[in-house]
């Protein structure tokens, strides 16, 4: 079976492509290998020129689970496999499960007031440092105030953290969504694949 060509996104000038449901963007001219996290992963070889990309599947190995994200700018350890919850949201234009860490995880989409649109994963712990004051307007949890959060070694947003609005109730536990496409498996780290 061979994938799909990736469609090119003229208004940003990179290729697109779902690999397993992990969405890589290139903007060179290079050949990156690709390593899925999955229980076994795919290699994948990618050439990208001219706004377009050309995917061959290399062969298939098995390889030790990582057990950490990392921001996918710097490699910043963020969250660790055992952490991630699914805490599902109504406010969610779309879910999917998708394994992450040797896990089936809930990956919800939503879309903020821009409008952007991000994959998000949620965890009850995470290495982040909280940027700016909590809100509760435009919350894709109901009740929960967000707070941006950005990775504590480079300062790239990296999702955000959600707290009980109700002061009387804290009985609601906090957690923290994250956006899949800024974070990489340890594998990943040293391919230099930077959010862009």
């Amino acid at each position: 079976m061979t994938p799909d060509i990736p469609t090119t996104d003229p208004a940003k000038g990179f290729c697109k492509m779902d690999l397993v449901g992990r969405t890589i963007r290139f903007n060179e001219r290079k050949v990156y290998p690709i390593y899925v996290p999955a229980m076994v992963d795919v290699v994948f070889r990618v050439n990208c020129s001219c706004r377009c990309g050309i995917i061959s599947v290399v062969g298939n190995i098995a390889k030790p689970q990582s057990v950490a994200l990392l921001c996918r700018n710097c490699g910043h350890e963020i969250v660790e496999g055992s952490t991630l919850t699914s805490e599902k949201s109504a406010k969610a234009i779309r879910s999917y499960n998708m394994t992450i860490l040797g896990r089936n995880q809930l990956v919800q989409v939503f879309e903020n007031a821009v409008p952007e649109k991000f994959d998000v994963i949620t965890a009850s712990t995470a290495e982040l440092r909280l940027a700016g004051k909590p809100f509760l307007a435009d919350t894709w949890w109901p009740n929960y105030e967000w707070t941006v959060c950005v990775c504590p070694s480079c300062g790239f947003h990296l999702g955000w953290y959600f707290q009980s609005g109700n002061i009387q109730s804290k009985l609601h536990k906090s957690f923290f969504g994250l956006v899949l496409d800024y974070l990489i498996s340890e594998e990943c780290k040293d391919l230099n694949l930077h959010v862009l």
